[in-house]
């Protein structure tokens, strides 16, 4: 179990031909187009950005995101600049967590989604923030921690906190094994290319908050009818995808009210309204108050 802080001279030569249980912590390092294969891992960044080639599509991780990376997916490291921490999870560690964890509903949901005893755990490769997963809040503390200088150099580090990490990643799997037990298809292939597409919509609505919804575009990102889209991820997550669409943006609207720096015109524009009065009617329609009233 190995820390590595990787500094301006650190090259990918230096990098072991296969990651297993280790943390690297990087700060503005430049090193190019690096290709490799890898085990389950976490990047994180603190600073700045990370960008990087997964399985084919490009993935830019901005401060605060956190991105997944299955096992056994290729990655290619992309020009960066910033400070940020990449944590490899081995899947012998992954898979013995998963094996002892003492919990009926775990053990049921994790079956659902193919657990490590058929095909391995398949999370879904995306940057994420702000989602307060048991994974994002160790990540967060590991961050805090490496960014006070408590550790340079290398540093053999505790096996816990990989088999913290592991612990909470299997948890958070809960509620996508839960989703995937809502889609009615027996084909576990089937299930699984299914699921796929619905996280790629997902993610799609979620990067175009500030656009005004469309079905036909966001189905059109998940290679899907928009019929067939719409069953399915009302049947997955219990809402429409126009109904998460609008609470992404009502959600961002109070956040913009609360952070008292936009006027409610400029927050309607923000999200993509064409007007302070649709903007305020969908919000008195979301929230049975207009965006004045909302704070006080």
């Amino acid at each position: 179990m190995l820390f590595t802080k990787i500094g301006s001279s650190y090259s990918s030569s230096e990098f072991p031909e296969r990651f297993s249980n280790q943390l690297y912590f990087s700060d503005n390092v430049a090193l190019g187009e690096f290709t490799y294969t890898s085990s389950y891992s976490l990047k994180f960044v603190l600073s700045g950005y990370e960008n990087y080639l997964v399985e084919g599509r490009e993935m830019l991780i901005k401060p605060g995101q956190h991105l997944i990376v299955n096992n056994n997916s290729e990655v290619t490291t992309l020009p960066s600049a910033g400070k940020a921490i990449s944590i490899f999870i081995a899947p012998e560690t992954l898979g013995d967590v998963m094996s002892v964890l003492d919990s009926n509903n775990l053990d049921k949901n994790l079956d659902n989604f193919n657990g490590l005893q058929s095909t391995p755990i398949l999370f879904h490769e995306k940057a994420s923030n702000g989602e307060n997963t048991n994974t994002e809040l160790i990540i967060r503390r590991i961050a805090t921690y490496l960014s006070q200088g408590h550790l340079t150099g290398e540093h053999e580090i505790d096996s816990s906190l990989f088999f913290q990490l592991s612990e909470a990643l299997l948890i958070d799997q809960m509620e996508h094994s839960a989703r995937l037990g809502r889609l009615n298809c027996q084909k576990s292939s089937t299930l699984q290319e299914q699921y796929k597409r619905l996280l790629i919509g997902w993610q799609y609505l979620n990067d175009h908050w500030n656009h005004p919804f469309s079905l036909a575009k966001t189905a059109s990102a998940s290679s899907l009818s928009p019929y067939h889209f719409h069953r399915l991820f009302k049947s997955c997550f219990s809402m429409t995808p126009y109904q998460y669409h609008l609470k992404i943006q009502m959600d961002k609207a109070v956040e913009l009210l609360k952070n008292n720096r936009n006027s409610i015109s400029e927050i309607a524009y923000l999200l993509g309204y064409n007007s302070t009065t649709s903007f305020g009617r969908a919000f008195k329609g979301y929230f049975g108050k207009s965006p004045s009233l909302f704070l006080r």
